[in-house]
């Protein structure tokens, strides 16, 4: 279990000390790697779990639900924790991206005793956490606490500063930067008739909602895609008045990447999920979505995934009426703008830099989360941003930075 957790949390250490109800030492010892317990407790795949040796006997240990009871039972009793800082650095680092990567980073610097700023282009910090994740999964007020807890360290987070000149930071005195965009465009089926009125992306769709905006729920909708994001749409439209939802998947259930447990609260919520289908066209009905025209696949041979890939049944068309149709294809970092600042951009638009230091192309910038590994977990990100802040470190006290390869 320790192996598989990405920051290396002491996972047999914390469930011990649970057991002999010491929840705060339990908590402590989880905050030495995670400085977000309540947030992850609450959203991580618990790859933990997968590997737990108690399977072996029966089932694993709820891994994720401990972590959660105890850093939960830890606040809400007065509990704090406080890191032994350390002090006397005057070097700045910029974090552009206040998501689990960035904010991970800026604790880690910060805990050095480095100056932290972080710029966040939306109203609310937290990247994903606060704009792709749903309230019901977790509320915005954990959240809030555990930000807190960074801005309690020194860090400065400037909310609606969106950055596109890292050279305007090293001229404002920043000795090192950090690119944790996030993901946070969503990717098009390019079938006809996706430009529609009620066709949304579902990463745009759920930020709205998170942010308070004014959003239109349609009475049937169809989310296409299989993973959390699309899960997570459907949820919400069902709690903003839809009617009717369906699930459109080119593959089976079992083969969907998102959580077992909410695909299973998805169709205990009443939501239709059709398996082996794929959308090819969009019907409006005066320039609005109507219908949805969909065909059945079957699974040929194995892909690059390792899972079977999907091939059209001729024939098989079928429609399904609908007036809203959101779609969760997947999602990318917007980062064209680094191309004028002498950063590589990836085919898949992540930042290229050393798969080792995380350091890009150009003396100083770093990256980290899914700004560099693509759309990824909470942990993976958080994981990618501490690697980062260990780098930066290193940077900043004029150590050697010795590249392996750049990807």
């Amino acid at each position: 279990c320790e192996h598989s957790c990405p920051v290396g949390i002491n996972v047999p250490g914390y469930v011990a000390l649970i057991k002999e109800g010491r929840y705060e030492d339990a908590c402590s010892l989880i905050m030495q790697k995670l400085p977000f317990p309540m947030s992850v407790g609450r959203v991580c795949p618990a790859f933990c779990q997968s590997k737990c040796r108690r399977s072996q006997v029966d089932e694993s240990i709820a891994i994720r639900h401990l972590k959660r009871f105890t850093s939960d039972y830890a606040y809400e009793h007065g509990f704090e924790y406080k890191p032994e800082m350390k002090s006397g650095k005057k070097e700045r680092a910029a974090i552009i991206g206040s998501g689990p990567a960035g904010l991970a980073a800026a604790w880690d610097l910060a805990v050095e005793g480095y100056k932290v700023t972080v710029f966040e282009a939306f109203p609310a910090a937290g990247g994903m956490l606060a704009t792709g994740i749903p309230e019901y999964r977790l509320p915005k007020k954990v959240l809030r606490r555990e930000i807190e807890n960074v801005e309690k360290l020194g860090v400065e987070i400037r909310l609606n500063t969106r950055i596109t000149d890292i050279d305007s930071l090293f001229s404002e005195g920043f000795d090192a930067v950090l690119i944790a965009v996030g993901a946070h465009r969503g990717t098009s089926m390019n079938i006809s008739g996706e430009q529609m009125q009620g066709v949304v992306k579902a990463i745009d769709y759920l930020r709205d909602i998170n942010l308070g905006k004014e959003v239109t729920t349609g009475k049937k909708v169809a989310v296409v895609g299989g993973g959390n994001a699309a899960i997570d749409a459907a949820r919400v439209s069902l709690r903003q008045g839809a009617e009717e939802v369906h699930l459109l998947y080119r593959r089976s259930i079992a083969d969907m990447p998102a959580e077992e447990e909410e695909i299973t609260a998805t169709i205990d919520e009443g939501i239709i999920i059709h398996e082996r289908t794929v959308p090819v066209r969009v019907i409006e009905k005066e320039g609005q979505v109507a219908a949805v025209e969909c065909i059945k696949n079957r699974l040929a041979n194995f892909d690059a995934s390792g899972r079977r890939a999907p091939e059209p049944i001729e024939g098989s068309e079928y429609i399904i009426d609908v007036d809203m149709l959101i779609e969760a294809v997947g999602q990318e970092p917007e980062t064209e703008w680094l191309e004028k600042e002498s950063i590589t951009i990836n085919r898949n638009k992540t930042v290229k830099a050393d798969k080792r230091t995380l350091l890009t192309e150009r003396q100083g910038v770093f990256t980290a989360g899914d700004a560099y590994i693509g759309p990824s977990t909470v942990i993976e990100a958080v994981a990618s941003g501490q690697r980062a802040a260990s780098s930066i470190k290193r940077y900043l006290q004029g150590e050697q930075l010795l590249p392996t390869v750049y990807r």
